[in-house]
């Protein structure tokens, strides 16, 4: 009767969706935990989330809803929950080759900019592919292999370029009076 019991019991919870939900409840504490982690790295631990995807200002204590937060703040949370889906994808024995993000770096301030290329370049060490989209000089000065694409009257073009070429460019933005 032991048996039984338990076999009913379980057919309850997974008749009722509770150990469905149960489970993912479990999963997204995790990610969020991971997530956290992250954000606070990024902003000098600032920031968190809370159980509800909120941000979670540590200096006030005071949770904020995603509609408060600045373009910056957005961008650093959701960088950092992307970045906790990577971790748990290799925690579970998977593996993301590749992230790709488009833009969001320049609503960081300088700081924060470079927090947030530390971490990725923490994330690329192992053995990822990390694509990134940016405008910023400052973005492409950060890495290794930085592929151009410009525009022209006969369409774009795309180019390598080499570390050199990166530091005359933001060289040209210095006495262009562009970057300080």
């Amino acid at each position: 009767t032991d048996l039984l019991t338990a076999l009913t019991e379980v057919v309850r919870l997974v008749t009722d969706g509770k150990l469905i939900q149960h489970v993912v409840h479990r999963k997204q504490r995790v990610l969020l935990a991971v997530a956290s982690e992250l954000l606070g790295s990024m902003t000098r631990s600032r920031y968190g989330f809370s159980e509800d995807f909120d941000v979670v200002d540590r200096l006030s204590g005071l949770s904020r809803g995603t509609r408060t937060l600045s373009g910056g703040e957005t961008f650093l949370a959701s960088l950092a929950l992307s970045l906790a889906l990577v971790e748990l994808a290799g925690r579970a024995g998977g593996r993301l080759e590749a992230l790709f993000l488009d833009e969001g770096f320049g609503s960081l301030d300088a700081s924060s900019l470079g927090e947030a290329l530390d971490t990725l370049t923490q994330k690329a060490e192992g053995g990822r592919l990390v694509a990134v989209i940016s405008h910023l000089k400052s973005v492409a000065e950060s890495i290794d292999r930085v592929l151009a694409v410009k525009m022209s009257p006969t369409g774009s073009h795309v180019t390598w370029i080499s570390a050199a070429e990166r530091e005359r460019m933001l060289t040209e933005d210095v006495e262009r009076g562009l970057v300080s």
